[in-house]
């Protein structure tokens, strides 16, 4: 869902309950929003996911939630484009910031492909014991 604002994204306050309500209606896992512009320079969106029924009440580094922003900007915003590529910000409301890189390209027919990249940063570690 695009947001109307920067200010607007981050003054969203989500309710769990509401937000698992309408995801399992609509069989999804989450909700995620974005909006036109960004905190980090170079930036081009904020997002932020939200998927309190699998346990995740803030994503702060969605890939699945930032292909959905690129399907939606594929159908609705450029669609005309047969290529593009976005870079987003996310999981700063929760003291996590992540950045993601997004490339779509159309086929002929119509077919997208969409390739993600980001960095990762390790927050914990573990090992197995059999």
């Amino acid at each position: 869902m695009k947001i109307a604002s920067l200010e607007a994204s981050k003054r969203l306050v989500p309710v769990p309950a509401s937000i698992d309500e309408a995801s399992r209606a609509s069989g999804a896992v989450g909700v995620t929003t974005y909006c036109d512009g960004a905190e980090i320079e170079g930036v081009d969106h904020h997002v932020r996911s939200f998927a309190p029924g699998a346990s995740i009440a803030e994503d702060p580094a969605c890939g699945s939630g930032n292909i959905a922003v690129a399907i939606h900007m594929a159908r609705h915003c450029r669609a005309n484009r047969s290529t593009f590529s976005f870079t987003s910000e996310q999981g700063l409301e929760v003291g996590r910031e992540a950045q993601m890189h997004v490339d779509v390209s159309r086929s002929a027919v119509g077919d997208l492909a969409i390739r993600l990249g980001g960095h990762a940063v390790r927050t914990m570690e573990g090992r197995l014991l059999a």
